[in-house]
């Protein structure tokens, strides 16, 4: 049963794509945070099913290696511009990185965007 916010069959629709989203992103679990996210994004025209439908196509074919050090163990999808800084949620704004992300942390935004524009994974660590 949705929420009391979700009054018609179109938002209804959306609503129970945000829950699907949510499953899939958080590997079969409802997170209520992100459906409400998604679900406002739907209902308000900022996002469509479709283009969630091709940014997730997008996201599976990139090559499953961290974009910085080539690692193919423990990785997750990362924001290559991070959102506090303006970055989107768009498939072109995502990469795969090593989950040890504290050492990507102190690569500058330029070296990333060199290092994945280049195709290259030059980027030494202290």
């Amino acid at each position: 049963m949705p929420p009391k916010y979700v009054t018609t069959i179109r938002e209804e629709i959306f609503y129970e794509y945000a829950k699907l989203m949510s499953r899939t992103v958080f590997t079969g679990t409802l997170n209520y945070g992100f459906i409400s996210d998604r679900f406002k994004a739907l209902r308000d025209g900022q996002i469509t099913m479709s283009g969630t439908n091709r940014e997730w196509q997008r996201e599976q074919e990139l090559p499953r290696e961290c974009v910085f050090c080539g690692s193919v163990r423990e990785l997750q999808i990362d924001h290559l511009i991070p959102r506090n800084r303006g970055g989107s949620d768009s498939a072109d704004n995502m990469v795969w990185s090593w989950k040890d992300g504290d050492v990507h942390k102190y690569i500058s935004f330029s070296q990333k965007s060199a290092c994945v524009a280049r195709g290259r994974r030059t980027v030494s660590y202290p």
